[in-house]
Parts: C-alpha cells; structure tokens; sequence
C-alpha cells in the first residue's frame, strides 16, 4: 500500500479521520493525499425563469448569481484551505510524505475522479450517521464512494457524544 487518500470535510469527525489516515501513511511508509471539495460557484444560482414557460410549459431555472452566497462560499473556500494546510503540513512535520488538493464541484464525483486520477490503494473518509430520510433526499458521498472508487474505502463513524 503506497497511495493513501483522506477526504477531509472540516466536519466533526475531520480530526479523527486525518489521523487514521496519517497513522497508517506512516505504519505503512505510504504517501498520503489529503483532498478537499468545495461547492462549484456555477451552481450557486437562485430563481425561476418566466421566459422558458412559452418554449416548455413550465418554469425553468433562472441563472441570476446570488453574489452575498458566492462572496461567503469563497471565504468559506479560502479559511478550509488554510485547515488544509495545516494538516498537510503537521503530516510532513512527522515526516510522511504528504500533499493536499482542494478541488471544486460535486463532492462524490469529484472525490472518486480524484481516487482513480492518483492511482490510490486506500480511500479514508467519515460518515455523518445521517438518517435514513435524509440518505434518501441528499445521498450519501461515502456510499457513493464506496461503490464507484477502484481501491478498498475505510470509513470513520461519526461518534456519539
């Protein structure tokens, strides 16, 4: 095992799945990508448009950026960066070769095209523990992880207080 990639979404559980990860990239000598996704900015679009209901019959989206929601998801983006790096960087001070990415657009798929672009030989993530309800409406980005990704997946259980 040489390629281990940690998925890190600054939630909770973000701590404990680094340092499974980061344990085993230094057990194991392997090299250890820590990967980030962010929300795309092209998706951050509000309303109905009027104008499609003559050519389809009904309302379609309305491109119209909400900018005070662009403007907090980049500094949203640029503060998980900085985490980013200090995580890559406590993981080089203990001496495991490490680097870290953080990419932009649908977390799942980005994180799968990702797993395959680098070749890795372990995924690790953590799973919130969401209902079966909320599963069904939002899915699940380590469900849909573990079925796509070309390498084992260890998943962290969110633990309860």
């Amino acid at each position: 095992m040489k390629k281990i990639v940690v998925a890190l979404d600054f939630s909770p559980i973000t701590q404990a799945v680094f340092s499974t990860g980061l344990e085993l990239a230094k057990a194991l000598g392997a090299h250890l990508t820590l990967l980030h996704v962010v929300h795309s900015l092209q998706d951050v679009y509000v309303g109905v448009s009027l104008a499609t209901q003559e050519y389809y019959g009904s309302m379609g989206p309305l491109y119209i950026p909400d900018e005070a929601l662009i403007r907090q998801l980049r500094t949203q983006a640029g503060e998980e960066e900085k985490q980013l790096i200090l995580f890559r960087e406590s993981a080089r001070a203990l001496d495991v070769t490490c680097d870290a990415s953080l990419l932009q657009g649908d977390t799942a798929k980005v994180l799968v095209e990702e797993i395959k672009r680098i070749g890795s030989d372990l995924v690790i993530l953590g799973s919130h523990g969401h209902s079966p309800l909320v599963k069904a409406i939002l899915g699940s980005t380590s469900e849909y992880i573990m079925s796509k990704a070309c390498c084992p997946t260890l998943i962290i259980p969110r633990r309860e207080s």
